[in-house]
């Protein structure tokens, strides 16, 4: 009798450790399930760009996990951020010199070692004329108003089609870094040997210690990241003048304007 009993309790405590093995399995299982559940959340949380969180969380290695995920978010989206900016800067920089591009005055960085350029005697005012033509409509939708010095026509050693085009280029610099409203002037002065033709505005003006700078191909000053280029322009005008044998300089101050100068020898040198 006593034998039967041992047996049928060794079984019953089998048959226990048995039942507690199983909820432990099952147990095991559940939580395993449940944790494959909030990383499998957090995976499709990263893959549609949403936060990572999981809001029934315990403290453990789970958790933990979720913080660093969660910063490892936050600074792949800062990342992310500042790359769309310089690839908005980029596509930017891209569309000012392709629109830069089409113009005559920057065909002379493409052939300036081989371009034909005729220098000869020619009308200085009419130059001029020409390119207050150009940017006339631009100066009507700011309101800004060109006056012309009123002086004698002399005639000038530069290639009217490239000296044009310089001239556009500050007038459309003028143009572009002044308030509307304001005025741009054109100054003449003639020397024995040379003249001068300035060009002077109302607008944002350049710091002494980028005066030099400007006329580097690419540079733009600091105070100019608001406004639309791609700092081949002021290069380029300078390239143009040397090849006439002639020179630029500027003169201007933050806040106080800019004035551009152009010399150009006369004719009878």
């Amino acid at each position: 009798m006593t034998g039967a009993w041992n047996r049928s309790a060794a079984l019953a405590l089998l048959g226990f450790l048995a039942a507690v093995f199983l909820a432990a399995a099952v147990y095991e299982n559940y939580k395993r399930r449940k944790m494959y559940k909030k990383i499998d959340a957090m995976l499709d949380a990263i893959l549609h760009n949403d936060k990572a969180y999981v809001p029934d969380l315990q403290e453990g290695w789970i958790s933990l996990l979720a913080h660093k995920v969660g910063k490892l978010q936050d600074k792949m989206s800062i990342e992310i951020s500042r790359a769309e900016r310089e690839k908005e800067q980029i596509k930017q920089l891209i569309s000012n010199m392709s629109h830069q591009l089409k113009t005559p005055l920057s065909n002379v960085m493409l052939y300036e070692d081989t371009i034909d350029f005729v220098v000869g005697s020619h009308s200085i005012k009419k130059t001029i004329a020409s390119a207050m033509s150009t940017v006339y409509e631009k100066a009507l939708k700011k309101d800004i108003v060109f006056r012309m010095q009123d002086f004698s026509d002399v005639s000038l050693r530069h290639n009217p089609e490239w000296t044009a085009e310089v001239f556009v280029n500050l007038f459309e610099n003028a143009l572009k870094y002044s308030p509307d409203g304001s005025s741009v002037e054109i100054l003449f002065q003639s020397y024995e040997m040379y003249a001068v033709i300035q060009v002077k505005d109302q607008g944002i003006g350049i710091p002494k210690r980028e005066q030099q700078d400007i006329f580097k191909r690419f540079y733009r000053g600091e105070n100019a990241g608001a406004y639309q280029g791609s700092g081949i322009g002021l290069y380029l005008s300078k390239l143009i003048i040397e090849k006439e044998n002639g020179y630029i300089t500027v003169d201007a101050k933050p806040g106080g304007g800019s004035c551009f100068s152009v010399f150009l020898q006369k004719s009878s040198i």
